[in-house]
């Protein structure tokens, strides 16, 4: 018996190879000298059906095929660290056709368990004689037993990584972003299809390089630091500018994540193609800027009000015409210069630019200081970031208005002068007239 138990611990030890089972079947049915042996395991959640990995029958392997466990000695021997019926199986489970068409008079099996001590099928060896040496054959199941379920185990284990594997390749390429996997010593793992159209890169080329490949100008100290923290758990975020495979300009946002792979921290870095954001975010920041630029330049007090008739920015010139600072003004639904008597007048005013039509009005109006002066508004409908809006440009028209009634009174001066001096002629006329006709009756009274 310590020779056979010798000779099984080589077997199962040195069995290795896609055709380990057949390996072992031959050597279990070898040891034992029986005709048929099987490896058989689960196939359905309720385990009612065994599917056999590997068949011997006479020395040849068998084909695989499936079979309910119901009426079959595989019924009362799974679970069992040992089942056994020496003799007389077959007239045992009648129902059974194999044990009747073989002729098999003895069986026996082991369970075959997972690493949690489940059982998940077994393997058995039948005769068609009484089976004998019970201790012998429980020993060498057994021994068989741990090492097919050792390899059962091992072999799904790896159908499970290579699966998982395959999913995240296929999640991992599918990406639309670029994505870099590096470890802790910061060497590329993998990098996506993505990133192959984004740099030009073959994936061949860059797995294992510890510098940046798609993007320049990130301080190497920074660089460490944020990939130190991103292994610590801390997702990281920083942007740079970078070059395509073409040499054209490329801005990327990246992203770092913290993550476990094959058992070791590394960093998931993420980067994302911003170039066409950024660049129209610099073309809007301009834009601003110039618009600010003009908005403030103007020497007409510029306020541009919402639909709701919110203040939504103020110039420089309202400022220093109102003395209300741009705090002050932005959000108030009230008129802040004309007198207040005249906000139903100008609100409905409003309502009319909002439909698209220019407004315009003339009204006294205060200073935060009490300073009186005379205003002139025109209101012009536009849109801003969107929506309808009417940008009103008031005009201090105090000077104006002081210069056309002084104007007024010295025209009115003139042409009373000009009235006087037309009485005089008139008047220098008559008497010219009335001179000439006195001439003639002290002439006449002469002679």
């Amino acid at each position: 018996m310590e020779d056979r138990l010798r000779e099984a611990a080589l077997a199962v030890s040195s069995a290795e190879g896609e055709k380990i089972y057949d390996s072992l079947l031959a050597s279990l049915a070898s040891l034992l000298g029986v005709e048929y042996a099987l490896i058989s395991v689960y196939v359905d959640p309720r385990q009612r059906m065994l599917r056999t990995l590997a068949t011997l029958m006479d020395g040849r392997a068998g084909r695989n095929l499936e079979y309910p466990i119901a009426g079959t000695p595989c019924e009362s021997a799974i679970g069992r660290a040992f089942g056994l019926f020496a003799s007389g199986v077959r007239q045992r489970f009648p129902g059974d056709a194999m044990l009747a068409a073989h002729r098999i008079e003895g069986y026996a099996a082991s369970t075959l368990n997972d690493t949690a001590g489940r059982p998940i099928g077994l393997v058995a060896v039948m005769s068609r004689r009484a089976l004998a040496n019970e201790p012998q054959l429980e020993a060498i199941l057994k021994i068989f037993a741990t090492r097919i379920g050792a390899e059962i185990e091992r072999r799904r284990a790896e159908a499970e990584l290579r699966a998982s594997e395959e999913q995240y390749r296929a999640i991992f390429n599918a990406a639309a972003d670029a994505l870099v996997l590096r470890d802790a010593q910061f060497r590329i793992v993998d990098v996506n299809a993505a990133y192959e159209a984004m740099t030009g890169k073959r994936r061949e080329e860059v797995v294992g390089l510890q510098e940046l490949t798609a993007t320049r100008g990130l301080d190497p100290a920074l660089r460490a630091m944020l990939h130190a923290d991103a292994l610590a758990g801390k997702p990281v975020f920083f942007e740079s500018d970078g070059r395509r495979h073409d040499g054209s300009p490329l801005v990327l946002e990246v992203r770092g994540v913290p993550m476990t792979y094959r058992g070791e921290p590394h960093v998931l870095y993420v980067g994302r193609d911003v170039t066409e954001a950024k660049l129209a975010e610099r073309a809007q920041r301009d834009s601003w800027e110039q618009y600010r630029a003009i908005f403030d330049a103007t020497a007409d007090s510029l306020v541009l009000r919402d639909a709701e008739f919110r203040i939504v920015d103020v110039n420089a010139a309202y400022e220093a015409m109102s003395g209300r600072r741009r705090e002050e003004a932005l959000g108030r639904q009230d008129v802040t210069m004309s007198s207040p008597e005249l906000t139903a007048r100008i609100k409905a005013l409003h309502a009319r630019a909002l439909a698209g039509e220019r407004v315009s009005w003339e009204a006294p109006a205060r200073r935060k200081n009490g300073e009186s002066f005379a205003i002139e508004v025109r209101g012009v409908p536009m849109l801003h970031r969107g929506q309808p809006h009417v940008l009103y440009i008031g005009r201090d028209v105090t000077a104006r208005q002081r210069a056309e009634a002084e104007r007024a009174q010295l025209e009115a001066q003139l042409r009373q002068a000009q009235k006087m001096e037309a009485i005089g002629h008139l008047a220098g006329g008559i008497a010219h007239d009335f001179n000439n006709i006195l001439q003639g009756i002290l002439g006449n009274l002469a002679l």
